[in-house]
């Protein structure tokens, strides 16, 4: 059976939230493998270089694995991992924010952002987005499978 697996990156900005989100999920999340994809230091690096990885891998079974993406406003990296196929990359500032991702949009991928996450720490926010599944209601069915068709039209 296929190890769930939740990859985590960042571009230098975010890099000290990474580790620090990273380190909690090795500790506390026995349901999913965490990768932490990098960078391995705070220097600045290019976002959408991270952004398509953490993509590519979470959309090789997207609904077993989950990626979670860090930059300065959480916006960067979730434009660029929503122009891959089959990526929901929603950028999520509180509990809230998660829960609706998940439920409403079946998102796979969740966006932080370093400079704006304050009330709501980050780890109960990427808890909260883990523990939700996609709703089974039709309205929501109906949209998510309109959001694809508009990838498919490009």
């Amino acid at each position: 059976m296929l190890e769930p697996k939740i990859y985590v990156a960042s571009d230098g900005e975010g890099w000290i939230m990474k580790q620090e989100i990273v380190q909690h999920l090795q500790q506390t999340n026995k349901s999913f493998g965490v990768v932490d994809i990098g960078p391995p230091n705070e220097h600045a690096v290019d976002f959408p270089i991270y952004a398509l990885m953490i993509a590519d891998l979470v959309k090789e079974n997207p609904g077993v694995h989950f990626g979670v993406l860090i930059c300065k406003n959480g916006n960067e990296m979730a434009i660029a991992a929503n122009k891959i196929k089959d990526i929901r990359a929603a950028v999520c500032w509180n509990m809230l924010t998660a829960e609706q991702s998940r439920t409403l949009l079946d998102a796979n991928i969740l966006c932080l952002a370093s400079d704006v996450i304050t009330s709501d720490n980050p780890i109960e926010i990427i808890d909260e987005f883990l523990k939700h599944k996609p709703s089974d209601h039709p309205v929501h069915f109906r949209r998510r499978y309109l959001l694809e068709k508009l990838i498919d039209a490009l």
